[in-house]
């Protein structure tokens, strides 16, 4: 399942809205159920959107679960759920699991005011209520929308489709890899024996400089430069003293950092990078690909602690500027740490 931060889009047609969802999600979603939740107002705004595969026969109880805690979490009172992609024209009798998530948000208080189905969310696509399927029509052309504008400003990119947003964490070849995983072993022994308050003020350094390189066009490409980025995020006291370089002027170049290593490291490792590229994704509102950073992290190392934080922020659909205090809060508790360790020392 794929959340995205919570987002302010006006709710006007339901023709709009089908058309925004790539906005919304970070990608053009193909055989998908979108569900939204609605917030009140004059006129009502979409916030939480959420996104999962259409499930096979037999797996509705479970994606309804799955999609009916976060939203209930919302506290709204209405959502619109999409079917997107699916058979040629709308599915009469609407699949099961509309009904099924229909049922059990009722139960709560909580209204389907939109059952929709679109063949995709391209322009032109054919639409149609799953209520009422004579109210149907083609798509509108959303790239000068407010909400392309919004997303644009924000600086989030529409991909074509998942796959293509999934390349920006998908892991080097096996051959780099293995090579990589070589050095980190009897490089990360060799910092097993030094883990003064030099030694982790030296690896603080490093991953700034390499956050600030990556702000001017220049990530790191040589083994052994990323095997010592890998074994300093390991130290959860640099990852502490890191985690600011999230926020701020330095957030996107970070970002462009943690992806860059995402490829790079092999597991257990890479689950370091990941969960911060998580973390940045998920500040900035893109909760499509914190979610596949998470999935990289939680395979490579499960249980991991960041990582497992940021998953259940995730599945929560925790407001950004929620966990920005929190990320603010680790930071300086981090730097208080090294600096009473450096005193003590």
């Amino acid at each position: 399942m794929n959340a995205t931060a919570p987002v302010l889009a006006s709710l006007r047609d339901p023709a709009e809205v089908l058309a925004a969802l790539p906005y919304l999600l970070g990608f053009h979603p193909r055989d998908s159920l979108v569900v939204a939740a609605i917030q009140p107002g004059a006129p009502p705004t979409l916030g939480l959107v959420l996104r999962a595969d259409l499930p096979p026969p037999g797996g509705e109880h479970a994606l309804v679960e799955q999609l009916r805690a976060p939203l209930l979490a919302r506290g709204g009172c209405a959502v619109l759920v999409a079917v997107i992609g699916g058979p040629g024209r709308p599915p009469q009798p609407p699949p099961a699991v509309v009904g099924l998530l229909r049922a059990a948000l009722a139960d709560r208080g909580v209204t389907v005011v939109h059952a929709l189905w679109a063949r995709s969310t391209a322009p032109g696509a054919p639409w149609a209520c799953l209520d009422r399927p004579e109210h149907a029509g083609l798509l509108p052309d959303a790239t000068g929308s407010p909400i392309a504008a919004a997303t644009a400003v924000a600086g989030l990119v529409t991909y074509a489709d998942r796959a293509e947003l999934h390349r920006l964490v998908a892991p080097d070849d096996d051959a780099a890899l293995q090579r990589r995983a070589e050095l980190l072993d009897a490089a990360v022994e060799a910092a097993e024996l030094d883990r003064s308050p030099a030694a982790v003020r030296r690896n603080v350094r490093l991953v700034r400089d390499a956050v600030l390189a990556a702000g001017d066009g220049r990530l790191p490409t040589g083994d052994h430069e990323l095997v010592r980025l890998a074994v300093a995020l390991c130290d959860q006291l640099v990852r502490g003293c890191s985690i600011g370089l999230c926020l701020g002027e330095t957030a996107a170049a970070a970002e462009r950092l943690w992806l860059a290593l995402v490829r790079a490291t092999p597991p257990p490792e890479v689950a370091e990078p990941a969960a911060l590229a998580a973390l940045s994704a998920y500040l900035r509102g893109d909760g499509a690909l914190a979610g596949m950073a998470l999935d990289r992290a939680l395979q490579a190392w499960p249980g991991h602690n960041l990582a497992s934080l940021v998953d259940q922020v995730v599945r929560a659909a925790i407001p950004p500027d929620v966990l920005r205090q929190v990320v603010v809060d680790a930071h300086r508790d981090a730097e208080l740490d090294l600096a009473d360790e450096a005193e003590a020392g």
